[in-house]
């Protein structure tokens, strides 16, 4: 395993995460309404989408990257809907916070946690945007050592994408345990808003390109 290349795909994978946007606030809420595993479960689908644009990046294929570049308007309208269909979905539906004990014994739908945020973030324009930035930034357009060195890199970002939504969805979840159902639910509201304004904003900004 090729320390330096993994250690940088960690430190990108990190960063890029921490630029929370709307996918933060979703995993956020998810956390506050079904625990942290669900939280995980979602980040995973988001570490694992900013893994597969590091692969992508490491094997040289920034052909693939410019071309979704160039499909910016389709993409920010697409997102953008999706987004407003969850905050509404969040604003206007029944909350149900589940308890500890609930969490334990129900079969969550960690694969639709999993899957929606994965597509959600695949779709992203500042997910593409910000590693189109990080290629042409350091350079990378293929790293040195072929497949081998392209997965390390690939492994590092997901690693680090994966290490903030653990942090953040286990301290959301530690405060989730000291909030009144009353505040939790105040917060999915206001938060299921922010979720359509930033979606209503995008969708604009795909017809001002």
């Amino acid at each position: 395993m090729e320390i330096p290349i993994l250690l940088k795909g960690l430190a990108i994978g990190f960063t890029g995460a921490a630029v929370l946007g709307p996918i933060g606030i979703i995993i956020i809420q998810r956390t506050l309404r079904g625990g942290w595993q669900t939280g995980i479960a979602s980040g995973l689908g988001v570490a694992l989408a900013d893994g597969l644009f590091g692969l992508i990046g490491g094997l040289g294929l920034t052909a693939i990257t410019s071309f979704m570049v160039g499909q910016q308007t389709w993409l920010r309208l697409i997102g953008g809907l999706i987004l407003v269909i969850m905050g509404m979905n969040s604003l206007f539906t029944k909350v149900n916070f589940r308890e500890t004990k609930e969490i334990e014994t129900q079969k969550l739908n960690y694969l639709g946690d999993f899957s929606s945020i994965f597509l959600l973030t695949i779709s992203n324009p500042m997910t593409i945007l910000f590693f189109a930035g990080v290629y042409s930034g350091i350079g990378l357009a293929g790293v040195e050592g072929g497949w081998v060195s392209a997965v390390n890199f690939s492994l590092g970002v997901t690693l680090g994408s994966l290490f903030l939504w653990i942090v953040l969805s286990s301290g959301v979840n530690i405060l989730r345990s000291n909030f009144k159902k009353e505040l939790l639910i105040l917060f999915s509201r206001l938060s299921g808003l922010i979720i359509i304004i930033l979606g209503i904003g995008i969708v604009i900004s795909s017809f001002n390109r």
